[in-house]
C-alpha cells in the first residue's frame, strides 16, 4: 500500500498542463510563503518599496494568478469544488462585527491579531481553504503538501539556526509582556506538521530518506518546541496505525489483535513510565539540551494547564452570556483579551460557541464533526487519507492552543473534507452544499 505521490521527481510536476502548474505555483507561494519572502529579502537589494512589494505585491500576483485560474476554468466547464458558503459565513460573521461592534476596534488593529496581519493577506491562514480548493485531483494535491513540507524543513532549519545565534525565542505572554524564551511557542507547531508528514510518507512508502527528514523534524519539535506539538503527534500515530490495519481483510482478527494490542501497550507503560521519566529526565538533564516540553518534564509540571482552567472559566460564563448566536467575530478578545493578551480562549469549540453562540456555533460543530467522522469511516482511498491524517493531526492543536482564524492547517482540514465530499456527491449523483460544480 503506497501513496501514489511523484514528489521527489520535479520533472513529473513539469509535464502537469499549464493550469495545474499554475495551481501548483500558487499552493508553493501560498504555504512557503515564509521561506519565498525570506530568500527575495536575502536576494533583493533594499529599497523603499521592497517591503511593500513583499507584502502587497506579493498578493496582487497571487490574487492575478488565482483569478486566471477560475476563469481558465470557467471557460474550460473545469469542474471544482464550491466553497463559497464557507466564506459567506466566515467573512459575513467579520463584517458583521465590523458593523455592529465598534467596541472591538481595538482588536481588529491589535499589534499581533489585527485584520490587516491575519485575514486581508491571500497568504493568511483563512485563504488555504480557497488555495487548497483550486485542484482538482487529490494526487496533485498530496504532491504539493509533500514538495512545500521539504522545501518548509529548510526555512525551519534556518530558523533554528537564527535562534542558535541570537539565543532566545521572543514571544507575548498571558500578560503582554515581550519575553525572551528557551523555547519558540509557535515553532513547535509550525514543525510538527513537517513531523506528521514525513511520519506518513514513511509508514506508507517505507523510504530512508523520509525517516532522515522525520528525524530532523522531530528533534527540532523536541529541543525547541512546548509539549502541545508531542500530542498531535501521537494522534497521528494513532491514525496511521488505524489506517494500516483497516486494511487487513479478517476484521475479527483484526479486532481482537488492535485490542489486545492496546491492552499490553497500557500495561507496559503503566508499570514502565517511572523508570522510564527517571531515566528520560536523568539523559535531558546531563545532555543540557533546552524546550519547553523538556523543561516541564524535567521540573515534574508537565501536566499543568498554564492558566487553561482560568480561562475557561471566562470563556464558560461568555457562552451562558452569550445567547442563542454569541458575541461575533472576535467577541471573546474584547473580553478575554481584558485579562489575557491573546485573548482567544485556546480551544476551537470554545471559540466557535464563544463567537458564533450556542445555536449557531453548536450547528457548525455539529456539520464540521460529522463530515470528519463521515470521511474517516467511509473512506479507503490512501491518499485521501494521508491528507486527512496529516490536517487533522496539525489540527488538534486548536483543542489546546490558538484561535481557529490564525492557523492555517485547521482551513486546510476544512477543504479536504470539502473537496472528499465532492467527490462522494459526484459519484453519488447528488448536489449538496460541498459538491461539484461545473
Amino acid at each position: 500500500m503506497q501513496l501514489m505521490v511523484q514528489y521527489d521527481r520535479i520533472k513529473d510536476i513539469a509535464k502537469y498542463k499549464i493550469i495545474d502548474k499554475l495551481i501548483f505555483v500558487v499552493g508553493i507561494m501560498y504555504i512557503c510563503s515564509e521561506l519565498i519572502k525570506g530568500a527575495l529579502r536575502f536576494i533583493l537589494p533594499a529599497f523603499s518599496l521592497r517591503e511593500f512589494f513583499l507584502s502587497t505585491g506579493y498578493d496582487c500576483i497571487m490574487i492575478f494568478l488565482i483569478g486566471f485560474i477560475y476563469a481558465v476554468s470557467y471557460a474550460s466547464k473545469r469542474k471544482k469544488a464550491r466553497v463559497w458558503p464557507l466564506y459567506m459565513i466566515a467573512l459575513g460573521a467579520i463584517f458583521w462585527s465590523l458593523l455592529f461592534h465598534p467596541e472591538y476596534s481595538e482588536w481588529f488593529n491589535h499589534q499581533s491579531y489585527s485584520l490587516n496581519k491575519y485575514f486581508w493577506h491571500v497568504t493568511s491562514p483563512m485563504w488555504g481553504l480557497l488555495i487548497l480548493s483550486l485542484f482538482t485531483d487529490k494526487e496533485k494535491m498530496a504532491t504539493l503538501i509533500v514538495f512545500s513540507g521539504r522545501l518548509n524543513l529548510i526555512w525551519r532549519l534556518y530558523e533554528y539556526k537564527e535562534y542558535l545565534q541570537r539565543g532566545y525565542w521572543s514571544a507575548y505572554m498571558g500578560d503582554g509582556t515581550l519575553a525572551r524564551l528557551d523555547y519558540g511557542l509557535n515553532y513547535g507547531y509550525q514543525v510538527v506538521i513537517l513531523v506528521i508528514l514525513f511520519l506518513g510518507l514513511f509508514v506508507y512508502n517505507k523510504k530512508p530518506i523520509d525517516l532522515v527528514f522525520l528525524m530532523v523534524a522531530l528533534a527540532l519539535v523536541i529541543v525547541c518546541g512546548s509539549r502541545g506539538p508531542l500530542i498531535c503527534i501521537a494522534i497521528a500515530s494513532l491514525m496511521l496505525f488505524l489506517s494500516k490495519w483497516r486494511k487487513k481483510e479478517a476484521t475479527r482478527f483484526r479486532f481482537f489483535s488492535i485490542l489486545l494490542l492496546l491492552i499490553i501497550g497500557l500495561v507496559v507503560f503503566v508499570v514502565s513510565v517511572p523508570i522510564l521519566v527517571n531515566a528520560v529526565m536523568t539523559l535531558l538533564g546531563r545532555s543540557g539540551l533546552q524546550g519547553r516540553a523538556i523543561e516541564m518534564l524535567l521540573n515534574g509540571t508537565i501536566t499543568d494547564d498554564s492558566g487553561r482552567s482560568r480561562i475557561n472559566e471566562m470563556a464558560y460564563d461568555m457562552i451562558r452570556n452569550g445567547g442563542l448566536f454569541g458575541y461575533g467575530f472576535y467577541g471573546d478578545r474584547y473580553v478575554i483579551g481584558q485579562t489575557w493578551y491573546y485573548g482567544y480562549p485556546h480551544n476551537v469549540f470554545l471559540e466557535l460557541l464563544i463567537q458564533f453562540g450556542i445555536l449557531g456555533g453548536s450547528i457548525i460543530i455539529i456539520i464540521l464533526v460529522y463530515h470528519l467522522i463521515r470521511m474517516m469511516i467511509r473512506c479507503n482511498d490512501v491518499t485521501w487519507q494521508f491528507l486527512l491524517i496529516i490536517m487533522f493531526s496539525a489540527s488538534v492543536k486548536l483543542w489546546l492552543s490558538d484561535s481557529f482564524w490564525y492557523y492555517w492547517p485547521f482551513w486546510g482540514l476544512i477543504a479536504i473534507l470539502a473537496l472528499w465530499n465532492a467527490e462522494q456527491r459526484k459519484a453519488d449523483g447528488r448536489k449538496r452544499l460541498f459538491a461539484i460544480k461545473k
